[in-house]
């Protein structure tokens, strides 16, 4: 999509469908450019259930058992990684 400025000049627009976020490089807006460059696509789409989600949307979940808490790192929430890097810094001295 493009657009005129007062003074004539062409105001361009993201090329990916539904975006709508002015032009940064490439035909593509900032964010779509940086998702370009790191993931080699615009729309790094994954399969949640019947959903069709972007890989920023997706939330994993805590796998210690019976915590529903949001993912951190290493495949679990704050409480439980702090909990076990605490531990494993015992362990080592």
């Amino acid at each position: 999509m493009t657009t005129t400025t007062p003074n004539g000049r062409a105001r361009r627009y993201c090329t990916v469908a539904g975006c709508g976020r002015p032009h940064h490089a490439r035909g593509l807006c900032l964010a779509h450019y940086q998702r370009q460059r790191r993931h080699s696509n615009t729309f790094a789409a994954i399969e949640v259930g019947d959903q069709v989600a972007t890989k920023r949307a997706v939330q994993r979940q805590c796998r210690e058992p019976g915590c529903d808490r949001p993912h951190v790192a290493r495949g679990l929430c704050q409480t439980h990684y702090q909990q076990a890097r605490r531990l494993a810094l015992a362990a080592h001295g």
